[in-house]
């Protein structure tokens, strides 16, 4: 439906009498609208105030003018990638506010969008500094990915806090301490108070020790009432499906130490939760 809605706009972009002035025309290319139909080959793409107003085939050089044409012959053009898994944890991004703008945008360049990452999960790191580096991208201050985040992970009562080497040999800020998830009313708390500092999302960390699938359920329910994702950590397959069952969106890794069962997936499946 999309694509024949944008080459109906090109045919009435030719057929009117008057070229239409855009900003800019890459022609030439690919163009990948959807991963489930074939390419446009030999494609135009038309830009003006930073937008796409059209991309279809044929329309080269009748129906517009160009400021600017950028011939891409050869090349392929997709919509930009999601890159679900990241953290801003490392050293080179604390003290998010001095480092000059130019640098950060080298750091975001080198790390996401040099590979075509124009939008970007952070699943863990020091949540007052993340949302600076999020506040100058927004501000147009420094170019980066749009940026979103869970900030701080919550982890289970009891877990055993990372001595400071630890932080000195990986290389990373040191994060504040974590909220710790004892039941399920406690939980829902931690869920609403994280929700409520500016979050995208809330990760939580599912075992060492394991947390039950009753307290996930707590998170998970106040999160969607939020209508935020729930992403889990997990150590064990046994976290995989009470992680599932729970309702929680997305399972961030694999467990190669605990081999999945076909009740693994089965969980994930009819909970319809993401990896």
């Amino acid at each position: 439906m999309a694509i024949r809605v944008l080459f109906l706009f090109l045919f009435a972009l030719m057929a009117n009498g008057a070229p239409r002035q855009v900003d800019l025309a890459l022609t030439g290319a690919a163009l990948f609208l959807s991963p489930d139909t074939a390419p446009i080959r030999d494609g135009v793409i038309l830009i003006s105030n930073g937008k796409i107003v059209a991309a279809g085939r044929g329309i080269r050089p009748r129906g517009y003018r160009a400021k600017q044409t950028i011939d891409c012959s050869g090349l392929f053009i997709t919509a930009g990638f999601w890159n679900s898994h990241i953290h801003l944890g490392e050293r080179k991004w604390a003290k998010a506010e001095d480092i000059p703008s130019d640098e950060l945008s080298r750091q975001l360049h080198g790390m996401l969008t040099r590979y075509g990452f124009t939008n970007v999960f952070d699943l863990g790191s020091p949540w007052d500094n993340t949302k600076r580096i999020r506040s100058r991208i927004d501000a147009n201050e420094v170019q980066g990915p749009r940026l979103r985040s869970t900030g701080q992970p919550l982890v289970p009562a009891g877990s055993p806090p990372l001595p400071d080497f630890i932080f000195s040999i990986l290389g990373v800020m040191k994060p504040p301490k974590a909220i710790e998830l004892t039941d399920s009313a406690q939980a829902a708390e931690a869920a609403r108070k994280t929700i409520e500092e500016g979050v995208d999302g809330i990760k939580i960390y599912a075992s060492r020790p394991a947390i039950s699938e009753s307290v996930i359920r707590a998170v998970v329910e106040e999160a969607h009432r939020a209508k935020r994702p729930v992403f889990v950590h997990c150590n064990t397959a046994e976290d995989i499906q009470n992680t599932s069952n729970a309702g929680a969106d997305v399972v961030v890794h694999t467990t190669p130490s605990s081999p999945w069962t076909p009740s693994t997936l089965a969980a994930m499946k009819s909970n319809s939760a993401s990896l």
